[in-house]
């Protein structure tokens, strides 16, 4: 069938299967560039020679659609990217393969103290040695990793006897779950048996010695 631009009046050819016999079908005169709506009502009757071939506006809304993916996938990737970059103790505590993707990125790995808790400390005195024993609980529903322990102990009057910074057995608590703490401290000096002292256990907000190493 053949089509007329209605501003400029340009003939053009269109094959009959593009242009839906109710819709219609999108145009662009490749000579003004003008978009119309073309039916099959509009064909002109009979034949001529024709000095251009109809230009449809099907290929520049492909190039459309096509940027559109493109950019959308662009946002996608950024949000995945980003959600890596923070959510990265939980994740690397998930997939523990990541640690070293991270550390060699420069993106450290902190144990969120906020997700553990130490517990059941106890410890048992002879003479100028102390036996710490107790647990880290993780309180969350996430993987965490299990963060270094300060652990000191002090007389009633807060003076400090001994300390020790405790790395955990494991590196990795899963969720509800419970590691062992057992530490051993020797005081600055023997004790009678009648001083009282105290146990303070910390968790440290500090990147694990083992991933300072990968």
């Amino acid at each position: 069938m053949h089509i007329q631009c209605s501003s400029c009046q340009t003939v053009f050819a269109v094959e009959d299967k593009e242009v839906s016999a109710v819709k219609g079908r999108k145009v662009r005169c490749s000579v003004c560039n003008h978009i119309w709506i073309v039916t099959r009502d509009d064909a002109l009757n009979g034949g001529m020679s024709l000095p251009f071939a109809s230009s449809g506006a099907s290929a520049s809304g492909k190039k459309k659609r096509k940027l559109k993916w493109i950019l959308i996938s662009v946002l996608v990737f950024g949000l995945l990217l980003g959600g890596a970059v923070i959510w990265r103790n939980i994740i690397s505590a998930i997939l523990p393969s990541t640690i070293g993707i991270y550390t060699a990125l420069n993106l450290d790995i902190l144990p969120d103290i906020s997700m553990v808790e130490i517990a059941n400390i106890r410890g048992e005195r002879q003479g100028d040695t102390v036996r710490i024993r107790g647990e880290i609980v993780n309180i969350s529903m996430w993987p965490t990793h299990a963060p270094p322990v300060f652990i000191s102990v002090q007389n009633m009057a807060g003076a400090i006897l001994a300390v020790k910074e405790v790395e955990p057995d494991e590196p990795i608590i899963a969720a509800g779950k419970r590691l062992p703490l057992n530490v051993q401290l020797i005081l600055d000096e023997e004790l009678r048996s009648d001083v009282e002292t105290e146990i303070v256990a910390i968790a440290v907000a500090r990147m694990p010695k083992s991933y300072q190493a990968q």
